[in-house]
């Protein structure tokens, strides 16, 4: 055990984030509800990015420092404690969050770590940093002793009145904002007992005061532009939810986006009428977790959803809110096949973003204990399966592969055109494996220019459907569409300069043609981009490049193709 240092003594709060656009909201309210309860307390956030010696220059000047742990983050982490420790042996270090919750026998081993707090770090924090009592008096952490390691007795749950009067991003240069992320919590604990989840560890539901939730949101709103909510079933009770709702339109600003995650199956036909009624596009994103189409594989995981439900209402509000959909490869009971099943099903929703994940063993879940299926997976975060018996090591990289190309294509606004189309025609799952595999013997790093996207997508779609020439239409329009400046000729060869000015003439265009760029299109492009269907006609597409944003496209359809 560590030193105690003479008071007072200096402290910083600090984490890794991601990426900068993050923000840590742990570290936020530790340091308001303890800056006018010690001297010299202070908060910092660095990045995964950053060199671990600028990061361990930077804390050198206190004397205790305080880590938020996650998966993403621990690594580096436990580097910087190493390096703080060899050049400062009286530093005292603490370590939170769910990384470090449920695994401190191995933190100790390994690392010069004073002390781990487990569970919510409210008040073992505020014990630790006032200096008053020894280690084996704080509740809720883990403290390494002469003899061992020694758990003390939980600390009780945050009393949720201590928030009220808070607000977390008080101190925030509110100039930087509008660059990040902002996130607040309505509720802690889930009701639900999904076993891959540490939200399952917590049933019971807390709602924070609601002078906390509305001063905290209209600081945000008056200062941010992506605010997310960290509820994990923000929709649990229909007056809230829509309270909220209401609270968002009356304040809000352009621009701004608010992300939610939300049960959908058990949405209350109140709160979809609402959206479909009040909410303009753009202004609300659901996160859904799917996870599964499979009914025996949620089951096994303790997960109980009705898909076909879930289904129902993403059509209902598909055309209001912003969708992010998730599906987890690796389940029990869930084959290659059924994988791929389940990326065409959901797919098939047209969501604004799906995203493929293989399935985790995070440390305290359930699913990391189980001694059945053969389950294997990697010792380091962020702990991904490797092979089951459900599903071999190599059909996981196949995997892995249609997750980067569904990454690529689709939530990265590529080809998006041209996706929706074939997950109409073929299996969108096989498409975007086959896309990847030739990515990948084209370039084994899989850096590449955005002209090798495209050369491969016509590649394949020469293999699949050669005589299709929607497909090659929708194509072309991806690819012209896509750049600020002309690119060369790709896909569908543009027309002829006296072709192009004949029709940019008919067009309504007048003066100088050199930045617009011609192609026949081979159907209705406004029913299409409007409903997705394909319906046959001779139309030209004219593009217009200005170099500051993408292209503007205008279409029309020529009463004869001849000049």
């Amino acid at each position: 055990m560590s030193e105690r240092p003479s008071n007072p003594s200096k402290t910083i709060i600090t984490t890794l984030n991601a990426k900068y656009i993050h923000t840590n909201l742990a570290i936020r309210l530790l340091y308001q509800l303890n800056k006018n309860r010690v001297e010299h307390l202070y908060w910092k956030e660095f990045t995964i990015k950053q060199p671990i010696e600028d990061i361990v220059n930077s804390l050198m000047d206190f004397d205790q420092v305080a880590f938020s742990c996650y998966i993403w983050n621990i690594i580096p982490i436990l580097e910087c404690v190493k390096q703080l420790k060899q050049r400062n042996p009286r530093i005292r270090i603490l370590l939170g969050g769910p990384e470090v919750s449920y695994d401190a026998e191995s933190i100790f081993n390994n690392n010069a770590v004073d002390a781990v707090c487990y569970d919510e770090g409210e008040q073992p924090f505020s014990e630790w940093i006032q200096n008053s009592q020894p280690l084996s008096q704080i509740p809720g952490i883990y403290w390494k002793s002469k003899t061992g390691i020694i758990k003390n007795p939980p600390a009780p749950k945050t009393p949720v009145e201590c928030l009220a009067a808070l607000q977390p991003y008080a101190d925030d240069d509110v100039t930087e904002l509008p660059n990040k992320v902002l996130y607040i919590e309505t509720s802690r604990g889930c009701p639900y007992k999904c076993e891959f989840c540490l939200a399952s560890l917590d049933n019971k539901i807390r709602y924070l005061p609601e002078t906390y939730i509305f001063n905290t949101l209209l600081f945000l709103i008056k200062h941010g532009k992506t605010i997310k909510f960290l509820d994990r079933t923000f929709n649990l009770k229909k007056e809230f939810t829509l309270k909220v709702f209401e609270f968002i339109l009356k304040h809000h600003r352009p621009g701004q986006t608010f992300q939610f995650e939300i049960t959908s199956d058990i949405l209350h036909p109140d709160v979809i009428s609402f959206i479909q009624q009040r909410v303009p596009p753009g202004l609300l994103r659901f996160e859904i977790g799917i996870q599964s189409i499979h009914a025996e594989s949620n089951r096994a995981v303790g997960r109980f959803q009705n898909f076909e439900k879930t289904r129902k209402v993403i059509l209902q509000i598909k055309e209001h809110v912003i969708l992010h959909l998730d599906l987890i490869a690796g389940l029990p009971h869930e084959r290659f096949q059924d994988v791929l099943t389940g990326i065409d099903t959901v797919m098939a929703l047209q969501p604004d973003e799906l995203q493929l994940g293989v399935l985790k063993f995070l440390k305290g879940t359930p699913l990391r204990e189980y001694q059945q299926y053969n389950y294997r997976f990697m010792p380091q975060p962020p702990y991904t399966l490797i092979s089951s018996d459900f599903i071999s090591a190599t059909e996981l990289v196949d995997l892995q592969r249609i997750e980067w190309a569904l990454d690529t294509l689709w939530n990265g606004h590529k080809m998006p055109h041209w996706i929706r189309y074939m997950s109409q025609q073929h299996s969108i799952s096989r498409v975007f494996l086959l896309f990847s595999q030739r990515m990948h013997q084209a370039s084994k790093t899989l850096h590449y220019q955005m002209q090798d996207l495209f050369k491969t997508a016509l590649a394949l779609l020469q293999e699949l459907t050669p005589n299709d020439p929607v497909a090659q239409s929708l194509l072309a329009l991806d690819y012209y569409a896509y750049f600020k400046l002309k690119p060369s000729p790709m896909v569908r060869l543009p027309l002829r300069d006296s072709e192009k000015k004949h029709h940019c003439r008919m067009a309504g265009i007048q003066g100088h043609f050199g930045s617009y760029l011609v192609i026949p299109f081979d159907l209705d492009y406004t029913e299409w981009s409007t409903r997705q269907v394909v319906k046959p006609a001779s139309q030209i597409l004219i593009f217009e490049y200005k170099g500051q944003e993408k292209a503007k496209l205008r279409s029309y359809e020529p009463k004869t193709m001849a000049v």
